[in-house]
């Protein structure tokens, strides 16, 4: 649901585009192949100029926009029993708002989350670029805006997106175009350091009279983890074929955040299942991603998906082969319709493993992606790859977060 929300959400938005060629090619400002140009249409003169905001109070206004934004002041005008202005951003000439205050106005809504924010018509949201959201929003928290949700990204326009409201719930979006990241060589995987991206994949073993206390310390830390500024991702799962057995696949923005979220009361709370309640240690897989989209480094809010996490066992010697077979794979599967997640790791200090972890809108997408010949060939290529049955390596994960 959210993700459909989020796909309307920006259908919607008014991101002024200025292309200076005629030809249709991938823009890098947009990252959409731009159609061509129309100048002999009878409205060819038309292009994007400013958005109107009503507000009820001009100064009011007028301060949230220069001191928050730092927007400029263009030109300030009164009509009848309104004042009126003229806003541009710091370093920009072709996109203004203007400002209308004053007045009889109605009461208008304000949203703590996008999906309440959809359901009442009307313009929705303006949009203003930038190139580095994450800069932006630190510095905009800083200076005391509103976040509407957090940062997320959205695959089927390649962007990152948050949103914002100022003091009378007009929503703000903020957009950063994401180009493909160059992909990490097939024969090696990137090496990591303290300020790289943690990638952890946890499985906990509980007793069968314990899953209740597994589950409940298990979903605290979760969402606990869902609080902390430098947790990217973290999803409780439990098996479908072993309830008592659960996995948490985690994604932080450095090892120092990490060790921070150790230190959690919640975090603590979990751990201490290992005091009776487990049928074996807790086992940390830290992983690399070898080939990482482009949203390792976002926030990303929960979504409850169809899942699978496949812990792979390559026979000795394989280990290139494993690696070459999935490089072009996973390439083409991100392309398929319904596809969310499809991330290959490397598990560090164990060079005979990989595990696979991938989401799907629904099950009919899952069910056509394995229904694909190419699919199919790449099972049965990893037949002479991997030390036993594929089968035996396969989670079925039920998401059970919250």
């Amino acid at each position: 649901m959210k993700q459909m929300i989020k796909t309307a959400i920006a259908a919607m938005a008014l991101i002024l585009v200025v292309n200076t060629t005629n030809a249709q090619h991938k823009d890098e400002s947009t990252g959409f192949n731009m159609p061509k140009l129309n100048p002999s249409s009878p409205l060819a003169d038309v292009s994007g100029n400013h958005v109107g905001l009503r507000v009820p109070d001009y100064e009011a206004a007028k301060k949230w926009w220069t001191e928050k934004l730092d927007f400029r002041v263009i030109h300030e005008w009164p009509y009848a029993d309104e004042k009126l202005a003229y806003l541009a951003p710091a370093n920009d000439n072709s996109f203004w708002v203007e400002i209308l205050a004053g007045g009889k106005l109605k009461p208008q809504p304000t949203y703590k989350d996008l999906a309440e924010s959809l359901e009442t018509p009307g313009l929705h949201h303006i949009c203003i670029h930038v190139k580095n959201i994450e800069k932006t929003v630190a510095e905009l928290k800083k200076r005391g805006v509103t976040m509407v949700g957090d940062i997320f990204y959205l695959k089927d326009i390649t962007r990152k997106l948050a949103f914002i409201a100022d003091p009378w719930g007009n929503l703000i979006e903020l957009s950063e175009v994401v180009l493909e990241k160059p992909k990490a060589s097939a024969a090696t995987a990137p090496t990591t350091s303290k300020t790289d991206v943690v990638t952890m994949l946890v499985k906990v073993a509980a007793k069968p009279g314990s899953i209740a206390n597994a589950t409940k310390a298990l979903q605290e830390d979760v969402q606990g983890a869902w609080t902390e500024d430098g947790n990217y991702k973290m999803e409780l799962y439990s098996d479908k074929k072993a309830p008592a057995d659960f996995y948490l696949y985690e994604r932080w923005q450095n090892r120092e955040q990490l060790e921070a979220h150790f230190a959690k009361d919640y975090t603590k709370a979990a751990f201490a299942l290992a005091n009776g309640d487990l049928t074996a240690p807790i086992q940390l897989n830290y992983l690399t991603e070898l080939w990482p989209d482009n949203r390792q480094q976002i926030k990303e809010a929960h979504q409850p998906l169809v899942t699978l996490i496949i812990r792979f066992r390559v026979k000795p010697g394989k280990e290139a082969a494993m690696i070459k077979s999935f490089e072009p794979f996973v390439s083409r599967v991100r392309k398929e319709t319904g596809n969310i997640d499809f991330h290959f790791h490397t598990v560090n200090d164990n060079k005979n493993e990989f595990v696979l972890y991938e989401r799907w809108e629904n099950q009919a997408a899952f069910d056509a992606h394995n229904a694909l010949a190419s699919t199919k060939a790449m099972v049965s290529q990893l037949g002479n790859i991997l030390e036993g049955p594929i089968q035996n390596m396969i989670v079925f994960a039920s998401d059970i977060s919250k």
